[in-house]
């Protein structure tokens, strides 16, 4: 094999770097794109933050996070009932057979919790991702969001939990607020190192942790990231999207608890 130089360069080779137009090759040619990709990725990022400032901008009137604080509240007033009241749990947990003749059990179960440590945990999250969800998404959908990902935990509760399995808590609403935030993360084209962290994190935690359950946990997230995807896409696109897809989901939620409850697999 021998090494042959020549003075002109391939044909194969775009104009821009010698090419048979005759153009002469830039040595800053490689320089000059990458400053350019750098370029088009800020302006790309300065786009989506200028929109989500917008977007929040759209709800002034409820920067205050009064649906998040109304389900904290909530939340801890079952907990005093519950120990107060001891049969009280077991009137609002979920549990399939129970279910099936009440099918309340799907959401009220999401406002009970285990313990101290359980709530405390739980409500803390909650206020923490939604002081700032809230007010950019505005209350109806923030609660909208908040429930369906409650209710998509206990369907999929019920679809893969042990029949005689008991269920309490809002983690199941709150994964669903952790989909959201994924969903941000991926449309404003920001490195979701930390989101899929923090998921990973937490699912971890979920299966290795006994006593958890990872169904709720499963369900939500997904149900959440797709009410949020159908929330945004309608911000960004103008279209009315969000609550009929949001309809849509939740009535998909209830035929699958349905046969879920009344004929089971």
């Amino acid at each position: 094999m021998t090494n042959h130089q020549s003075d002109s360069w391939p044909d194969f080779l775009p104009p821009s770097q010698g090419g048979s137009s005759g153009q002469s090759y830039n040595p800053h040619y490689d320089e000059e794109v990458q400053r350019s990709n750098y370029h088009n990725q800020r302006d790309r990022q300065e786009t989506n933050e200028r929109f989500w400032r917008q977007a929040s901008s759209n709800v002034p009137t409820q920067s205050r996070p009064v649906v998040t604080t109304a389900i904290i509240s909530i939340c801890f007033v079952v907990w005093l009932l519950q120990l107060v009241v001891p049969s009280f749990t077991g009137d609002i947990a979920l549990n399939r057979a129970l279910s099936a003749g009440q099918p309340w059990r799907l959401l009220t179960s999401a406002f009970a919790h285990g313990g101290l440590a359980h709530i405390a945990c739980n409500m803390l999250t909650l206020w923490v991702m939604g002081k700032n969800l809230e007010p950019l998404l505005g209350r109806a959908k923030f609660l909208a969001l908040y429930l369906v990902s409650a209710l998509g935990g206990s369907v999929c509760f019920l679809l893969l939990a042990s029949p005689m399995s008991f269920a309490v808590g809002a983690s199941g609403a709150i994964f669903g607020l952790f989909g959201t935030y994924a969903v941000i993360y991926r449309a404003m084209k920001l490195p979701m190192t930390s989101i899929w962290t923090l998921l990973g994190v937490n699912l971890v935690i979920t299966l290795i942790s006994p006593g958890i359950a990872w169904q709720a946990h499963l369900g939500g997230l997904i149900c959440g990231a797709l009410a949020s995807a159908l929330i945004f896409y309608e911000m960004k696109s103008g279209k009315k999207t969000a609550w009929p897809g949001i309809i849509v989901l939740v009535i998909a939620l209830a035929a699958l608890s349905y046969v879920t409850l009344r004929i089971g697999f």
